[in-house]
């Protein structure tokens, strides 16, 4: 059992909490599955389009249709369109154990198989699992874009969806169908003759790979994810040398530094937290959850400071945000990866002291 699924067995009694709970179940996610297949047109801001062309649907769930075989079509949105479905899916299993506190879940729970069986039928053989690169491009450009393509993101989001799903019901059908992603995965990266020497844009698959390990038990996702963390800055021209050899394009008006993609130096040598928000926080998370299972001490050292400190917790980190951000972000990643997961076994990087 992971530690996730240990953490599931909690049963939340506060009457504030369970009002949220049952909200969630009664009406978001049955609101948020409507958008996903164009039941209700969404109110975007202007010049946020949601799809393309300025669309107030999201179009999502029928890209995997029309992968899958079952509707005529091309693909449209955003080249990380999947990721609505999987994220959705992801928090739809776990709320499935709301029918323990006597919810009917009956037709989330359908939904939730149909988003499955939705999935199933768009992946590839290979196990390849991306429904822009599948409906829009040939696949021999698959993995030659991964400044913008979002293909590992895509892909982790859909791991860790799945292991949400095992981790609820038991049932192995997402489950095998992420592993299926992970043996594509790990087929096409790493550091052998043929293979990609080189991360995703968006940092997501570290903490996916490590997630799969952790409801599996299979130490080559472990394996991998500790690659993705290490390869990661170490070639700072990586991404212009695939543009150059004529990878897919996106995002073409979007000039950004490599800082941005948290590529510019090897992730285990920053000494500062620069980037996009939300890749270094997967990544900084990923280092702690992938840190703590390998016990591997310069991971834990870069996302919680020098263990020697007495004060861990409450002095920077190496990669202790800039001066305009919280300087105990990532320390707070390594105290929640660390001490949810392990409340038995307290943090060697992280003491229990509020910060």
């Amino acid at each position: 059992m992971t530690n996730q699924a240990q953490a599931l067995n909690v049963n939340i009694t506060s009457r504030f909490w369970t009002r949220y709970l049952n909200m969630t179940v009664e009406n978001a996610l049955p609101y948020q599955w409507r958008a996903l297949n164009d039941e209700v047109p969404v109110d975007v801001p202007e010049g946020a389009a949601w799809g393309e062309n300025g669309s107030q649907f999201s179009h999502s769930l029928r890209n995997l249709r029309i992968a899958a075989g079952r509707e005529e079509g091309v693909f449209s949105g955003q080249p990380f369109q999947d990721t609505d479905v999987s994220k959705w899916l992801e928090a739809a299993s776990y709320a499935l154990r709301r029918k323990n506190a006597g919810l009917n879940v009956d037709e989330l729970e359908a939904h939730v198989n149909e988003a499955i069986e939705l999935f199933e039928g768009a992946q590839d053989e290979d196990g390849y699992l991306d429904t822009k690169f599948e409906l829009d491009l040939p696949a021999e450009k698959r993995f030659k874009g991964l400044r913008w393509s979002h293909e590992l993101y895509t892909m982790g989001h859909f791991i860790e969806a799945a292991v949400a799903h095992y981790e609820v019901t038991g049932s192995k059908r997402a489950l095998d169908i992420a592993e299926r992603v992970a043996n594509c995965i790990g087929h096409n990266f790493g550091d052998g003759e043929g293979q990609v020497h080189g991360p995703d844009g968006h940092p997501e698959i570290e903490l996916a790979l490590a997630r799969l390990y952790e409801a599996t038990g299979e130490r080559r996702w472990l394996d991998l994810a500790a690659w993705f963390i290490r390869v990661r800055g170490t070639d700072p021209e990586f991404f212009d040398e695939q543009d150059a050899a004529g990878g897919p394009q996106f995002y073409t008006d979007l000039h950004m530094p490599l800082k941005y993609f948290v590529q510019d130096e090897p992730i285990l040598d920053k000494q500062h937290a620069e980037g996009h928000a939300v890749r270094l926080l997967y990544l900084a998370a990923a280092v702690s959850k992938v840190g703590r299972l390998l016990n591997d001490q310069k991971m834990l050292d870069t996302v919680c400071g020098p263990t020697s400190s007495s004060t861990a917790c409450t002095s920077p980190a190496p990669l202790a945000p800039a001066r305009s951000a919280n300087p105990l972000a990532l320390t707070m990643i390594c105290r929640t990866t660390w001490c949810m997961e392990r409340p038995a076994h307290p943090s060697p990087c992280c003491s229990t002291a509020s910060p």
